[in-house]
């Protein structure tokens, strides 16, 4: 006959004291065998449940690497890092760095607990909970590094109030497609046991206006770089490069920059037409590769060699580029260029007086 428990005994030995229960809830109850999931301890059981779901457990891997990346990259430039933010005054660029490394670490915790305490299939509420975490943190990260691009572009063009206004309207078009999208898509996107989630709008709406913005960036730079080149032809055409030594990793990272957004435009609108948006994927990998993005950006902008190169000292609506980047940076006094036996000339007059290349003979007279 099948066993069963003596009701009244085990209310007994519950009331008696622990040393008392162990032998009559022994002798009450059936043993269960060593290799049952229940008698393991809990980290034992996590590992059992991850060897068993090898979704969730990729999903928990995935997670880890991302935000292990994070570190890593932070270790990489802390040196840097020690050098140009967190020993200067703080101001826009640098409180925009600060943010961009430490909150996504920070996101990132939350979500690896939630993969690490739940298993699927998640409840639909939970999922709709866990996308809008996700999408805002990584929009918020992505909304910052639109506004480091547009700085850059607004320090190569002189801080011009088109290209200002521009960079503000953009930024500011970006933060209300991708924030009210990822709102949008809380309410009306379907998800999955695995949340995945499936948007009925604004699938293509939020990867193409990203990848507009790193467009407009893109051309801005270099519309730049052509006014610069029309501005040298006078001087004999020299190589705008070698001028404006902040030209070159401009150009550089924007070209970096537009060759990834294009990638993962590439990846992006298929993927999301076909299986849907990867929440526990997607969101952590943007956050992790826009931050790494940006945080190098702003170092870059910072690595640039600090004196201006002399063309810059004698074109003042140059200056605003060093200027915009560095505040505290003092300029020597300005130096009159010669074609003739350049005999360097130092005056006292402030650097917005306009400076030009002199003969000698000129030059005599201000003597």
């Amino acid at each position: 006959m099948p066993f069963k428990y003596q009701k009244g005994l085990d209310q007994e030995c519950l009331s008696s004291r622990a040393a008392e229960c162990r032998p009559c809830i022994a002798k009450t109850r059936p043993s269960k065998p060593i290799l049952d999931k229940s008698c393991w301890l809990p980290a034992f059981s996590l590992v059992s449940d991850l060897i068993r779901m090898p979704d969730i457990a990729g999903l928990v891997v995935s997670s880890l690497v991302a935000w292990f990346i994070l570190l890593l990259d932070f270790a990489w430039c802390f040196n840097a890092e020690c050098e140009w933010i967190w020993k200067r005054q703080p101001n826009m660029t640098r409180l925009a760095y600060i943010f961009s490394r430490i909150f996504p670490l920070l996101a990132h915790l939350p979500h690896i607990v939630l993969l690490i305490r739940f298993r699927p299939p998640f409840a639909v509420k939970l999922c709709r909970s866990w996308f809008l975490f996700l999408h805002l943190s990584s929009a918020c990260v992505e909304v910052v590094f639109a506004a480091v691009l547009y700085l850059r572009t607004c320090a190569l063009h002189g801080n011009v109030s088109a290209v200002r206004l521009c960079g503000v309207c953009a930024v500011s078009i970006e933060a209300f497609v991708v924030i009210g999208g990822g709102i949008l898509l809380f309410f009306e996107a379907e998800f999955d046991p695995y949340c995945i989630a499936k948007p009925k709008r604004l699938g293509f709406a939020l990867p193409v206006v990203f990848l507009a913005n790193q467009s407009i960036v893109w051309f801005l730079t270099w519309y730049g770089k052509f006014l610069l080149s029309r501005k040298l032809h006078p001087f004999g055409n020299p190589e705008v490069h070698q001028m404006i030594s902040f030209l070159s990793p401009l150009l550089r990272d924007n070209s970096i920059v537009i060759s990834v957004a294009t990638l993962g435009f590439a990846l992006a609108v298929p993927t999301t037409a076909t299986t849907g948006i990867q929440t526990h994927i997607v969101y952590p990998w943007t956050m992790t590769g826009v931050s790494c993005l940006c945080c190098h950006l702003i170092l870059n902008l910072f690595r640039v060699e600090r004196d201006p190169s002399p063309f810059e000292l004698s074109n003042p609506n140059l200056e605003t580029i060093s200027i915009q980047l560095e505040s505290d940076h003092i300029f020597p006094p300005p130096v009159y260029l010669r074609r003739t036996q350049d005999v360097p000339m130092e005056t006292e007059g402030p650097l917005s007086i306009p400076r030009t290349t002199l003969p000698l003979a000129m030059s005599k007279a201000y003597d």
